[in-house]
């Protein structure tokens, strides 16, 4: 509850530029933990293992995955 001191005090002291702040940020927010959901669900699925485990098949060594990044 420490923290909620200063956004407080902002807003009381200028609520329309508090809104205008907060206006700007949640859509980033929102893609950033829309990110992580989908993230979550991919794992739970096992898209990542399955992608891990084809690309080990076809890479000869690590080493060739890493240059073939770039």
């Amino acid at each position: 509850m420490v923290g909620l001191g200063r956004p407080a005090a902002a807003v009381a002291a200028s609520p329309d530029l508090a809104l205008a702040s907060a206006h700007q940020t949640y859509p980033a927010f929102v893609l950033v933990a829309g990110l992580l959901l989908g993230g979550l669900v991919a794992d739970d699925d096992g898209l990542f293992e399955a992608a891990g485990s084809g690309l080990a098949r076809i890479a000869p060594s690590g080493y060739a995955l890493f240059a073939a990044r770039r």
